[in-house]
């Protein structure tokens, strides 16, 4: 390959020592395993003293000395990936100080690691500069000095690449002992995006320990969001995922800023021009930045502020996830699902997913972004989680632990978009999956939990419209709901009396059966009560909830109500004729159904 100043500069020395330490983990572990069989060789020939055993105690040894060789070959492997990682780090340091020599002397270092050095200043007709030829020499000087140090470096690096590639590849040829074991575990390839959960069930299951670690070691990004793994594995990758990205960024956001410094005194003619995003330059890592002058000159300005525009986007939802991440409620917290692609996608799971025999899903409505409402919707999930516990803990009939997951896993609508449905149907797919995942993780423990669903607002359809396909869904309770999708709860794959919804005073967005019949007054679903007053978990009385929005409030009989169907206590759940606030709208106007028309924005 042709190295390139952005290709060097975006490298990770540092992960290939990373990646030499897992080399060596690999090699204890085959070490420890083929000590082991040792052993067992020898307490075969003292047991099995017979033909057939000295046949199994001569198959034994042939795979012992098989892992013999594995274990040999290791350990130059890892010396190549340590050896690699120090080249590069070398050749990046010099291409560094290369662009730093070039940027004090006002020159631009291009992607190729050529520089193009400042020109001579131009008086205007009849004027005078101040301009001394011999530091304009002086400074084209030091800019060829830089092309020429960069070139060296990126010459080293391109040596150091062939180098490892050349010895990685006699190591792991396919007939020797580390090649048999790379094609092994090529066969057994990853599951691909969109794999049926229990396929991937299966296969992780099918894992030895071993082959698990590696692959959450080398495959972070693979795994973390893979419907079907368990929650656990999950969070392992998407916190290294996290962490990565967002050192990546930080780092990014540095280089621009000190980018955007020297060209505003170099070229500030270049600020001028509309330029291109950072997204359509598909800058690489953090040093891409360099390559803006890809752009041209004359639009690297706007160029670089467009992408430090968009990198500071970036990580403020990055952030955001990493804050509620490691915000303390009295819950332990995983990272259950991380797409780092701006608006982005994260779902935070509160309690045990892997073993709770109750798990709910809070699927938010219209404006729910990762970066402006991960902190509320991870709150609302402890909130359930925590008051889960505290039933548990003060009723004699057991139904066991709870866990809950704050779901931001679709791209809710903004603004005017929530008028149409394009967005929850693009979305019941993702947490159909989800759903199904979540069932089968606990499945091939050979555990059933009893799922729960919370639509919340445009939540409501598309939870609605998840519930009307095959999903493992047991409950399913919508609140503050414009409609679920379903003119009868027939259409609905959860079990028959089993739907719940819930109206608040004052909130107009449950009334404008804007996508089907207020669920509230579906036959077939059972509406509770969110006035407030007497609760029989709460053992004393509750607060109301009113408007759009205070149906996860501290103390309310709407959030008591939530908390019973989740713990598979719907017997507990306060039932009413809900509080239609919409029926004085249609009575004053004359006219059913006349909400349909409206437009307000409150979904």
């Amino acid at each position: 390959m042709t190295m390139r100043v952005s290709t060097l500069l975006g490298w990770r020395p540092s992960d290939l020592g990373g990646s030499a330490a897992g080399v060596q983990r690999v090699r204890a572990a085959v070490e420890e395993a083929e000590s082991g069989l040792g052993i067992q060789i020898r307490r075969l020939e003292e047991v099995w003293v017979s033909e057939a055993g000295a046949v199994a105690a001569g198959a034994v040894k042939r795979l012992r000395r098989r892992l013999a060789e594995v274990a040999e070959n290791l350990g130059p492997a890892r010396r190549t990936l340590l050896a690699a990682g120090d080249a590069f780090a070398a050749a990046q340091g010099l291409l560094v100080r290369a662009g730093d020599l070039a940027a004090d002397n006002d020159g631009v270092m291009r992607d190729d690691g050529s520089v193009v050095p400042p020109a001579a200043p131009v008086a205007a007709p009849g004027g005078t500069i101040a301009w001394s030829p011999t530091a304009h020499a002086a400074q084209v000087s030091a800019c060829a000095d830089a092309a020429t140090m960069a070139r060296e470096a990126l010459d080293a690096a391109t040596e150091a690449d062939r180098d490892a590639a050349r010895a990685l590849r006699a190591l792991t040829a396919g007939d020797g002992p580390i090649g048999k074991l790379v094609t092994a575990i090529e066969s057994r390839a990853l599951p691909s995006a969109g794999a049926d959960p229990v396929e991937v069930a299966a296969w992780w299951a099918s894992l030895s320990p071993a082959e698990q670690d590696q692959l959450i070691a080398d495959c972070p990004r693979r795994l973390g969001n893979l419907d079907g793994l368990p929650a656990a594995v999950r969070d392992v990758a998407n916190r290294r995922v996290l962490a990565d990205a967002l050192l990546e960024e930080r780092a990014k956001i540095a280089a621009l800023e000190a980018l955007l410094a020297r060209l505003m005194l170099a070229m500030p003619e270049s600020f001028d021009s509309p330029g291109l995003s950072g997204g359509d330059l598909a800058l690489p890592g953090v040093v891409g930045v360099e390559g803006i002058a890809l752009a041209g000159e004359r639009n690297a300005g706007a160029v670089a502020r467009q992408a430090l525009a968009e990198a500071k986007e970036r990580l403020a939802m990055l952030a955001a996830v990493d804050r509620q991440l490691n915000k303390p409620r009295g819950v332990p917290a995983s990272l259950f699902l991380l797409d780092t692609t701006v608006p982005g996608r994260a779902a935070i799971g509160y309690g045990d997913l892997d073993a709770a025999a109750n798990v709910a899903v809070l699927v938010p409505g219209m404006n729910s972004r990762v970066t402006n409402y991960m902190g509320a919707i991870s709150a609302n999930a402890a909130r359930v989680a925590r008051l889960a516990l505290d039933i548990e803990d003060n009723n004699p009939v057991k139904t066991g632990a709870t866990a809950t997951l704050a779901w931001i896993g679709y791209g809710a609508p903004v603004g005017a978009e929530v008028a149409t449905t394009a967005f929850a149907e693009a979305g019941a797919p993702r947490l159909a999956s989800t759903l199904n995942g979540l069932q089968a993780a606990q499945g091939a423990l050979g555990q059933d939990p009893h799922l729960t669903v919370l639509g919340h607002s445009y939540g409501s359809l598309v939870s609605g419209l998840a519930a009307t396909g095959d999903v493992p869904v047991d409950d399913l309770v919508l609140f503050g709901s414009p409609g679920a999708g379903v003119r009868t709860t027939e259409a609905f794959s959860v079990p028959a009396g089993h739907v719940y919804a819930g109206e608040a005073r004052g909130d107009f967005v449950a009334d404008l059966d804007a996508f089907g019949p207020d669920p509230v007054r579906l036959p077939g679903v059972t509406p509770f009560q969110t006035d407030g007053g007497f609760h029989p978990l709460a053992d004393g009385d509750t607060l109301a909830s009113a408007g759009h929005s205070e149906y996860y409030a501290e103390d309310s009989e709407s959030l008591w109500n939530i908390a019973a169907v989740v713990t598979d206590r719907s017997e507990k759940v306060t039932v009413g004729s809900p509080k239609d606030a919409g029926d004085w709208m249609r009575t004053a106007l004359g006219v059913v159904g006349v909400q349909k028309g409206l437009n307000l924005g409150w979904y």
